[in-house]
């Protein structure tokens, strides 16, 4: 089972395929609301959908068949936009903690940006604002994440990456072709996170990860898009 949203206005769309063993789904709402979807067949395959305002708090999807609860997903809720469904729980299993923090900040082409990091039963999700920039991503791992750049959320005139690091990462290297700066990982919960800005284009920019003794741990090279 599965939810994809998309923003229309102040609208959010939810929808997404379920099994066959699904009879049907209920979607708490934050203000009490349940609502209960039962599966039509699209195309083949059986879909379930729902719509509710844009930032609407959704406290949970559960899913049942006819024997009982099948499995129950908690969204990151996005202020003012999207639900991020990620992560989905067997009956009984245990919900992963909820931390965040500020993963990343400072001024760009005198524009101020930051990013926050936020765990918990949803996975992964990073969050951007200022600047020009607006959006981030999430990944439905709540442990286990390497050393990657998960997304990164175009602006103008800046482009804003985040990503996760292992824990022996102590340092990240960004080499862009104005320069090179240095970012410190930043913890939050059990995973380390980083996140920097870079100039918006089709220029290459190279970050590398090292750790303390000044072993590469990861290294990749991005061409962000304008």
């Amino acid at each position: 089972m599965a939810l994809t949203g998309l923003q229309g206005g102040k609208t959010q769309a939810q929808f997404g395929a379920v099994a066959a063993d699904v009879s049907y789904v209920t979607v708490r709402l934050g203000n009490g609301t349940v609502l209960t979807l039962h599966p039509v067949t699209v195309f083949g395959v059986r879909v379930v959908a729902f719509a509710v305002p844009a930032g609407a708090e959704i406290v949970s999807a559960t899913g049942y068949s006819g024997h009982g609860e099948i499995s129950t997903a908690i969204p990151f809720n996005d202020p003012g936009g999207l639900a991020t469904f990620g992560l989905w729980l067997k009956p009984g299993q245990r919900q992963p903690a909820r931390f965040s923090g500020r993963i990343g900040s400072g001024i760009f082409d005198g524009k101020a940006w930051s990013a926050t990091a936020y765990a918990g039963p949803w996975g992964v999700c990073v969050e951007t604002s200022g600047g020009g920039v607006s959006g981030g991503g999430c990944v439905p791992i709540s442990s286990g994440l390497g050393t990657s750049v998960l997304f990164w959320t175009a602006g103008t005139p800046e482009v804003v990456a985040g990503g996760s690091a292992a824990a022996q990462v102590t340092r990240l290297v960004v080499t862009q072709p104005d320069g090179t700066t240095q970012v410190r990982p930043v913890q939050v919960g059990g995973q380390k996170f980083f996140a920097f800005a870079m100039s918006a284009g089709h220029k290459a920019v190279r970050w590398a990860a090292y750790d303390s003794s000044g072993g590469l741990v990861a290294s990749s090279t991005l061409i962000p898009d304008a």
